[in-house]
């Protein structure tokens, strides 16, 4: 940032067109999403074309005025972003912490994948197996891992009427709903037992549990797998 807005009065004070047009690119873009409510991370991206040019227009002028010292610092602030973005895109993809990811996807995605894909392989229809999944919320990417399954039911509330799937994921608020769906409206010896998929707490993303359950006749089908 401090490269490009040295690039900034080196291109004004230039007489090249196009540094000139590429310096009001980026000043009207930085205006344009400064005004607009609409904010996410993958904005900034625009901005960093304009911006990133200037820096190297910046940087090719202090390299040939202070060679030595400029290739220490800009070797120096490479390194540092380099370790930056390893970081960012690594250990801290998923963490709350990195300012970066926006509504991230955790590591859970792939408890509920493996999960689901251990139950199908248990299931005597394979990944035709039903699968229903109950959330008044946007379980994005959750579709993308699951588009293996052609039977893959999405639900915003539970419906009352019809047969649950042997594979059943859901939000906790959805939850009493669907014990009343389970257990309270079949009638006597039509209900079956659902046994719960994950033995610990999984999160889709930050805040946004995801709950399991598998029937009892599957689940006996999976510990024989096992």
């Amino acid at each position: 940032f401090i490269l490009a807005m040295a690039g900034f009065v080196i291109a004004f004070r230039s007489g090249k067109p196009v540094l000139r047009f590429v310096a009001w690119y980026g000043i009207l873009l930085a205006c344009l999403y400064s005004a607009i409510p609409y904010k996410t991370p993958w904005c900034v991206v625009a901005m960093l074309y304009p911006l990133a040019l200037l820096a190297g227009v910046a940087a090719e002028r202090l390299v040939r005025l202070w060679r030595p010292a400029v290739l220490v610092l800009l070797a120096t602030a490479t390194t540092y972003t380099a370790c930056q973005a390893w970081l960012a895109s690594t250990r801290y993809s998923s963490d709350p912490r990195n300012q970066w990811v926006y509504a991230q996807t955790g590591n859970g995605v792939y408890k509920i994948r493996d999960s689901v894909e251990a139950c199908a392989q248990a299931a005597a229809q394979g990944h035709q197996v039903a699968v229903d999944i109950y959330s008044p919320e946007n379980l994005w990417p959750l579709p993308w891992y699951l588009r293996g399954y052609p039977n893959v039911r999405w639900w915003r509330a539970v419906p009352a009427d019809g047969p649950p799937a042997p594979i059943l994921l859901a939000s906790p608020a959805m939850e009493p709903d669907l014990i009343r769906k389970l257990y309270e409206s079949p009638p006597p010896g039509e209900r079956e037992l659902y046994m719960q998929m994950f033995p610990e707490y999984v999160e889709l993303r930050p805040g946004v549990e995801i709950r399991g359950y598998v029937s009892k006749q599957l689940w006996d089908r999976l510990q024989q797998r096992h």
